[in-house]
């Protein structure tokens, strides 16, 4: 689990919707829960991962563990590492 701090401006909501396969990167590489961040692994990546803004708009209402359970990843494994209950 990431968090992204920093003042306005500094790139926090560009670097997590590059990350989560929302806008393409424009030079650089990175790899997302260890798999290239190229175009052709974009679906690859949003089954690995889950993003929840600070507003998150249309999910007001679901969990943490609601939203990771309709990305099809299990919940538990996710967080009882991190003692997430």
């Amino acid at each position: 689990m990431f968090g992204f701090l920093g003042p306005n401006g500094a790139g926090k909501t560009t670097t997590v919707r590059t990350l989560g396969t929302l806008i393409a990167p424009t030079s650089g590489n990175a790899t997302v829960a260890g798999i290239p961040l190229v175009p052709e692994n974009g679906v690859d990546i949003r089954r690995k991962i889950a993003i929840m803004p600070e507003s998150p708009g249309l999910y007001l209402r679901l969990s943490v563990r609601c939203r990771r359970s309709r990305n099809g990843a299990s919940p538990d494994h996710v967080m009882e590492p991190v003692a997430i209950t």
